[in-house]
């Protein structure tokens, strides 16, 4: 598809991946209606370009090929990045918050550390 700024939108018309999102999950315009309950025209009117989204648009599509809105703003991959990083330092947050607990309320508490002097 391939637009100016190096980006895979198709000339960056409204700011939206939507079609390349609609290629990566193999989605069809009649998929986007029968979920959305929009009529065909809208439909090929927002993916053509002919039709600005709005956040309404943006959310009820978002719904209906299970994705964030956020999502539609980025190019599949890198959103796909950016929600595995999300993944990982969440992950990173909640061991780490483990971490911090002295032990835990079945566990014995730790035993004392003798020093021994050498």
């Amino acid at each position: 598809m391939g637009c100016a700024d190096g980006g895979g939108m198709a000339e960056n018309l409204h700011d939206w991946y939507l079609t390349d999102w609609m290629a990566t999950l193999r989605v069809r315009n009649a998929d986007i209606e029968r979920a959305t309950g929009w009529d065909r025209r809208k439909v090929s009117f927002l993916v053509t370009g002919r039709q600005m989204f709005t956040r309404d648009t943006l959310d009820g599509i978002a719904r209906a090929l299970h994705l964030e809105p956020w999502e539609l703003l980025l190019p599949p991959d890198r959103a796909r990045r950016m929600r595995q990083l999300e993944a990982d330092v969440d992950g990173v947050i909640l061991r780490a918050a483990e971490a911090k607990r002295p032990y835990r309320d079945d566990s014995p508490p730790p035993l004392p550390i003798r020093r021994t002097g050498h």
